[in-house]
């Protein structure tokens, strides 16, 4: 199997898990009724026991090493995953293993102690093929903002998640993206913190941060940090909204 299959295989699984959940969630545990097909719980409990309970988010990468490793992405839509599971039965109970996804994020803040919060890769990358190459735990600011989303689903959804540490880890990520030097000259959020991306814009990823900015900003209770998440995430949405092509 040739890495982009594997790291696939690995990704599609956890977006796997999350879209059961989502439909688990719309239609309920049984429906096992309708053309003799399994349940969407049957099926989704068969792809999650195909995950480790203490590490759900390592797998193959798709980089030059192709090693195993620890994702924060997969780990993010793992715990995102199971919490909807969660939500739509009762009582509440969340796994484990996500609950294990959940603290493996928390714990894995800040990868090369640099004092920065944010997640990335364990891998180095050469993120637009110019030849510049990211060192491994680069702050990348889609998976920042796909962690920061799984960590506020635990936050609002679980009466047993960390919420203190929760809170504090997220506002702490948030802050460089505040900062001029993560943002583009017309005002967009860029692709990551590391200089080699500056020159590039690329939309999703700001987009995905700027709808957590926003998010965020009806949770925290300082004023200065909810005019500073608006504020940004504003000037993002709008120069995305600028940018729109739109086929005559």
């Amino acid at each position: 199997m040739n890495q982009k299959r594997q790291y696939f295989f690995a990704i599609a699984g956890v977006i796997l898990v999350l879209l059961i959940a989502a439909f688990i969630s719309l239609y309920g545990k049984d429906n096992s009724e309708a053309g003799g097909l399994e349940s969407p719980r049957n099926e989704y409990d068969r792809l999650f026991a195909k995950f480790s309970v203490e590490h759900p988010g390592r797998g193959i990468l798709d980089y030059p090493e192709n090693a195993s490793a620890d994702y924060a992405k997969s780990y993010a839509m793992f715990l995102s995953a199971d919490l909807i599971r969660a939500r739509s039965e009762s009582p509440f109970a969340l796994s484990p293993a996500a609950k294990n996804a959940g603290y493996w994020l928390l714990d894995h803040a800040d990868e090369d102690q640099d004092g920065v919060i944010g997640w990335g890769l364990p891998v180095a990358w050469d993120a637009y093929g110019d030849g510049t190459l990211n060192p491994p735990d680069t702050v990348y600011t889609i998976t920042t903002a796909i962690a920061i989303n799984g960590l506020l689903d635990w936050l609002e959804v679980d009466p047993n998640a960390p919420a203190d540490r929760i809170v504090s880890t997220v506002s702490a990520a948030f802050q460089p993206f505040l900062e001029p030097e993560a943002q583009s000259p017309g005002g967009i959020l860029l692709y990551s913190l590391s200089a080699n991306d500056k020159p590039y814009i690329t939309y999703n990823p700001a987009a995905y941060m700027a709808g957590q900015m926003q998010r965020f900003s009806a949770l925290t209770r300082d004023s200065d940090e909810q005019k500073r998440l608006r504020s940004v995430a504003d000037q993002t949405m709008t120069v995305l909204l600028d940018s729109r092509l739109v086929d005559p």
